[in-house]
Parts: structure tokens; sequence; C-alpha cells
């Protein structure tokens, strides 16, 4: 069991969440923290070969896929179209619920292959 020092996976799982955020509200601390992450990372000594390229670019593509798919359910909660239309709106959230269950699962999975990859051993599973 792990009680301090997170491994490669989820460094660059907080780092690519933080990169969405900067993007989208460039605040001074958020760049800070990318910046210690990325310097954490520079500093840990693992192969970075094709595969883990891979799961970090994907990665990156889930977490982006989570957010726009979390603002998605906001927007239904903020608007009256989910109101006026119960039943679309219901629908929809049921939808993008489910889906987001599926990509945090497949973030979990990346974050493990990431470590995996990177020499650690898998330590921790989602359930």
């Amino acid at each position: 069991m792990r009680l301090i020092g997170y491994g490669p996976g989820e460094l660059i799982d907080r780092l690519t969440i933080l990169q969405l955020k900067i993007l989208h509200r460039p605040l001074e601390h958020f760049k800070t923290e990318a910046l210690a992450i990325e310097q954490t990372l520079n500093e840990q000594v693992f192969d970075q070969n094709g595969f883990f390229c891979g799961f970090v670019t994907e990665l990156a593509a889930v977490n982006a896929e989570i957010w726009a798919a979390t603002d998605a359910v906001r927007y239904l909660r903020r608007t009256d179209n989910a109101i006026t239309n119960l039943n679309q709106g219901l629908t929809e959230c049921k939808r993008l619920l489910f889906h987001l269950q599926t990509l945090n699962d497949r973030r979990a999975e990346l974050i493990n292959l990431i470590n995996v990859d990177a020499g650690r051993a898998a330590e921790e599973e989602k359930i």
C-alpha cells in the first residue's frame, strides 16, 4: 500500500487536468502546480517508450472528454430545457452519466498502465 509518493500515472493525470484548467481559466496557482508536477516528473527516472507516450496522450484525451461531459451535465442542470422536456432531459443526463462512468474507468486503467509501463508495480485498483 502506498502511503505517500504518487506514481507517474497519478502525476500525469493531475497534470493533464491542470492543463485543461489553464486552458479554460488560466489562474496562476494552476500554472504553479503544473510546473511543480512537471519538475517532479522530470526528476523521476523511468523509461518513456512508445506505449507510455500513447497512454499519456489517451489519458489527456479521456480527461478532456470527462471535462466536456461534466460541463454538459452542468448545462442540463442550469437550463430550463431539462425541466421543460423532462423525458429528453433525463435521457440525456442518464446517457452522460453512463458515459462519465465509462470514461472514469478508462482513466483509472490508463493511470495504472502508465505506472506499470514506467516500472512501478500496480499498487491500486479502482473498484
